[in-house]
């Protein structure tokens, strides 16, 4: 900010001692010139992509250029100001009322002071609106971030120091009824790497529910598409529910070929998580018949897979390095295996002569787990997801299969959209549907896509309680993150709160000194201007259009200068936003600053300014043109 200042009194001063002279009518100068190429420098740095978060935070960016640029933005709106205003005035003898044509042709003929308020108003307004601009850009960054760290309002996960999972802390329904709780949405977040063989490592796996997408407090429209955009791509077309045999009875029958493998059976409990059955080991000479008892907490479960288990001790078998290679059958009495698949070292080799059963082959190592399983939705289409850039480039674009490891099992996820960031990440990234993403994981590696992490929703007005009952038990156990903590913790922060103060505090002076030019250049109008007013007066002009004159020279003034001071203004927030977003921290914030513009604050701030320059105009004429002695009472007080 010190750089800046510093270019800005400087070029205040170039555009207030040049402007005193008066040009003629479309002479072009050497400081024309100047503030021409001053404009095609900042287009050029501009163009080049030296001021993108990228390049700062890397260092390939000069201080001593950044620092420049609102320097030079400064000295071109200040010549800007100082030589539109004599075409402004030539532009309103045309047009308007007598006053406003004779306040024209006055700032036409002498600019003068005129255009020297002119420019000192640009820069004033110039670095008010930057003030305005740069404290509604650090507050909105300040909930961006917070927002950015925490895509809910509320989320728990589970504590790495007690390691107990949100889910065996209390069932998820507990969590939506806790007061205060909207919703609450159940989120699989998972480390991948990713590619074909695995190249990129560190990737951030979200499944998330599209509702709970719908619901993220930021998304911004920049980032690749839109939010609901990205729920639509990301939704699954069908159904998500893991796919198996119901079982109904209280026990399980296998028929199965001889051989000497063993079977398990891998059944999805109601309640979600899934419970492994041993079978027992067929006979190696004849066809056998199997069975289990099914738990209790299984029963109206489905049975999702069977998986052959090769014996531990045979000669010249599996554990000599050798597989072990068969074919067998496999039924389940009382329900149907039709359509079910072969998976690891087992596949299905063909119909048997019983239509409810399979006919299978197998090739089996301790290592190489083979099993049948029901056939499930990720195996006709997988995951629609959104990726960030760098692995859309891996998977070869949109529509295209991108290959992960999420916990050492292959997982395919195909990219429907591709996003510049996702909240609640850093780095490569995938979002995708919870559903369709676990229905992918649980289909290699049953339970293997349990829910991580819980999302809650919370009513307006209600943080502190939901604050207080994840406190207690049985959530006292799980680690909490409140995005409106971590906002207010920012807040509170003295540096930033100190250059939110400060910024106020320099908006407040620059309208301050704004408001003084202005009144200073209708003083010097009086005093300087006599001569033309005198003649106004000697051919019939009242008191009352004297001050309409005078009045309205001002205004044209104040509406040069304060409209070219506006985008000035804007310029200078766009590039200092730059500058100070990576120097004035260790990194770049994530994600980066986007300059904003409070309008309520810059309305309500014009409007004090217009009232108070009207004001101050009306008091200092008040009592020009008052002397009653006639031709040449102009005197007055002015």
């Amino acid at each position: 900010m010190l750089g800046l200042a510093v270019a800005l009194l400087a070029a205040l001063v170039i555009a207030v001692t040049v402007s005193l002279e008066i040009r003629g009518r479309g002479r072009i100068g050497p400081l024309e010139i100047a503030a021409a190429a001053a404009v095609v420098a900042v287009l050029a740095v501009l163009a080049s992509g030296s001021v993108d978060a990228g390049e700062l935070a890397s260092g390939g960016a000069a201080p001593a250029v950044l620092l420049l640029l609102p320097g030079l933005v400064a000295f071109a709106a200040a010549v800007v100001a100082s030589r539109f205003l004599p075409g402004a005035g030539r532009l309103f003898a045309r047009r308007g009322a007598r006053d406003v044509r004779l306040a024209g042709v006055s700032v036409a003929r002498a600019p003068g002071a005129a255009g020297v308020a002119a420019a000192f108003l640009a820069l004033a307004v110039g670095l008010a609106v930057l003030a305005v601009a740069y404290r509604s850009t650090l507050q909105t960054g300040e909930r961006d971030q917070a927002a950015y760290a925490v895509p809910a309002d509320v989320v728990v996960r589970e504590d790495l120091r007690a390691l107990v999972p949100v889910s065996r802390a209390a069932p998820l329904s507990r969590y939506g009824a806790i007061p205060g709780v909207e919703a609450a949405y159940p989120v699989l977040r998972s480390s991948a790497s990713a590619g074909p063989a695995a190249s990129v490592s560190g990737v951030t796996v979200l499944g998330v529910p599209g509702p709970a997408i719908r619901a993220m407090p930021l998304w911004r429209g920049d980032w690749g598409t839109s939010k609901a955009a990205l729920a639509e791509a990301v939704a699954p077309s069908g159904s998500t529910a893991l796919q198996g045999v119901t079982l109904r009875g209280a026990s399980m029958r296998l028929a199965v070929g001889p051989g000497l493998v063993s079977y398990r059976a891998t059944i999805e409990q109601p309640d979600g998580s899934f419970r492994l059955v041993e079978l027992g080991r067929a006979d190696g000479a004849r066809p056998s018949v199997l069975s289990a008892a099914v738990p209790p907490g299984a029963r109206g479960g489905r049975l999702v897979s069977i998986t052959l288990v090769p014996p531990k001790i045979i000669e010249r078998g599996a554990d000599s390095g050798v597989a072990l290679r068969g074919t067998t059958s496999v039924r389940l009495l009382g329900a149907s295996l039709a359509g079910w698949l072969g998976d690891g070292g087992v596949t299905v080799s063909g119909a048997a002569a019983e239509p409810r059963s399979l006919r299978i082959a197998y090739a089996l190592t301790p290592q190489r787990v083979g099993r049948v399983r029901a056939r499930q939705p990720a195996d006709d289409a997988p995951p629609r997801a959104a990726v960030t850039p760098a692995l859309a480039r891996l998977a070869g674009g949109v529509g295209r299969d991108l290959p992960l490891r999420i916990g050492g099992d292959p997982v395919n996820v195909r990219v429907a959209a591709v996003v510049d960031r996702i909240p609640g990440t850093t780095g490569d990234a995938v979002i995708t549907d919870l559903g369709a993403i676990t229905n992918a994981v649980d289909t290699v590696a049953p339970g293997g896509a349990g829910v991580s992490e819980l999302w809650l929703e919370v009513a307006p007005g209600a943080q502190s309680r939901v604050d207080a009952s994840l406190s207690r038990r049985p959530f006292a156990v799980l680690e909490k993150q409140s995005r409106t903590a971590l906002e207010a913790d920012a807040r509170r922060d003295p540096l930033g709160h100190g250059t939110l103060l400060a910024l106020a505090a320099s908006a407040l002076a620059a309208l301050v000194l704004a408001a003084a030019g202005l009144v200073l250049a209708v003083r010097a109008d009086l005093r300087d201007d006599r001569g033309e007013l005198t003649d106004l007066e000697a051919q019939g002009a009242t008191p009352g259009v004297l001050r309409r004159v005078v009045a309205a020279r001002a205004a044209l003034v104040g509406v040069v200068g304060a409209g070219i001071g506006a985008l000035a203004g804007i310029a200078l927030a766009y590039l200092v936003t730059r500058v100070v977003s990576v120097t004035a921290r260790a990194d770049a914030p994530e994600p980066p600053l986007a300059t904003t513009v409070d309008p309520l604050t810059l309305a309500l701030g014009t409007a004090a300014f217009a009232v108070a320059v009207v004001a101050l105009v009306v008091w200092t004429t008040r009592r020009a043109f008052a002397d009653p002695r006639g031709p040449g009472r102009i005197g007055g007080e002015g």
